[in-house]
């Protein structure tokens, strides 16, 4: 079985992939604290490139990473979920919420505390990894095949659509419900990307990189996902136009792509597909197109999303709040700057600690 040539494709891939999400990432978060909306093409090309290509396409990863890695034992994966859970708390704390209480002392007033509190209680993309790995180490302790592992997924899909619906929290008469329950379903203004949810993305990745590191014609695979995907994302894409009530939850204040029907699912399932299909494509035409910048990119994904909070709590939420209000011009300028000095604090952090 030819294996060796599969695994330095992938590699490939998944570097440009993941890459492309944390640049989208980083796009997509300091757009909102800083663009004044006023020409609106350059809002839905950065809220279009930070949705699916994003974390959708990171969590998918996410999975596919196990089919590759040398450190998926069970103890391993809950000790690295259970760090990253706690470095997203971490992060939204002393990112998010302190800067933004701290611009509000300086002018002399609290007026957003509970904005304060939300912030610090997200279940962010750091918090979901984390409990996704935990949720791994539990299948890998007790041996779980893909199969079981769609039933499982396709299940929690189903009740956490069905907790959303039936058992709504409010977050100003029961804070901490709402922040506990959000990480498990969307039940509240915290609840970005709770588990039951998403876990699906890292599900069928990890049967997708199963599937591919035995495989012993790739290509034909990779044909397959992108049509595949392609025809899926048409269709799909054809329902909600049809039917605008299933855009619920495709573009919503606070659901942010939170797959909350199933169109929706589908959707983002066959756009991340053909994303992966494309970027295969590049990289067998261009084998050597941005290998080495995309490699120190998605190496560093992890303490590049830790530092653009960092960079954003203590330069744009401290000084200016939690809005800025600049033109494109500036609002492109304002992302290229964080996305360079998040880029360079990572690589700093690598290599000194």
């Amino acid at each position: 079985m030819q294996t060796t040539p599969q695994t330095s494709t992938r590699v490939r891939e998944i570097d440009m992939a993941r890459g492309f999400a944390i640049v989208y990432l980083i796009a997509v978060s300091v757009m909102s604290f800083v663009y004044d909306n006023s020409f609106m093409p350059l809002y839905y090309v950065i809220d279009f490139l930070g949705s699916t290509p994003a974390a959708p396409v990171f969590f998918f990863l996410l999975g596919a990473d196990f089919a590759y890695s040398q450190h998926t034992s069970p103890r391993q994966l809950f000790r690295r979920g259970n760090k990253l859970f706690v470095i997203s708390i971490l992060v939204n704390g002393f990112s998010c919420s302190l800067p933004l209480l701290l611009h509000d002392g300086l002018h002399g007033c609290l007026d957003q505390a509970d904005t304060a509190l939300k912030w610090l209680c997200t279940t962010d993309v750091l918090t979901f990894a984390g409990m996704a790995l935990m949720f791994f180490a539990v299948v890998k302790r007790h041996h779980l095949s893909n199969r079981w592992l769609f039933v499982i997924a396709i299940i929690a899909y189903v009740a956490s659509q069905l907790l959303a619906y039936f058992c709504p929290v409010d977050f100003d008469s029961r804070p901490a419900l709402c922040i506990v329950t959000g990480l498990f379903y969307c039940s509240g203004p915290t609840a970005y990307f709770p588990l039951l949810a998403w876990i699906i993305y890292p599900v069928v990745g990890k049967a997708f990189g199963d599937y591919l590191a035995s495989e012993y014609d790739p290509e034909d695979l990779w044909d397959r996902c992108g049509f595949g995907g392609l025809m899926l994302l048409i269709m799909m894409a054809a329902v909600i136009l049809i039917f605008p009530g299933l855009r619920k939850g495709y573009f919503n204040d606070y659901m942010f792509f939170n797959s909350d029907n199933i169109a929706v699912l589908l959707l983002n399932m066959g756009l991340t597909l053909w994303w992966m299909s494309l970027l295969h494509y590049i990289c067998r035409r261009h084998p050597k197109a941005g290998t080495r910048l995309a490699a120190r990119l998605s190496h560093n994904f992890t303490s590049m999303y830790i530092m653009l909070w960092f960079v954003t709590g203590y330069a744009i939420i401290l000084p200016f709040g939690n809005h800025l209000d600049v033109g494109p011009f500036a609002t492109v300028g304002i992302i290229i700057a964080v996305t360079v000095v998040s880029y360079y604090l990572a690589e700093f952090y690598r290599r000194w600690w």
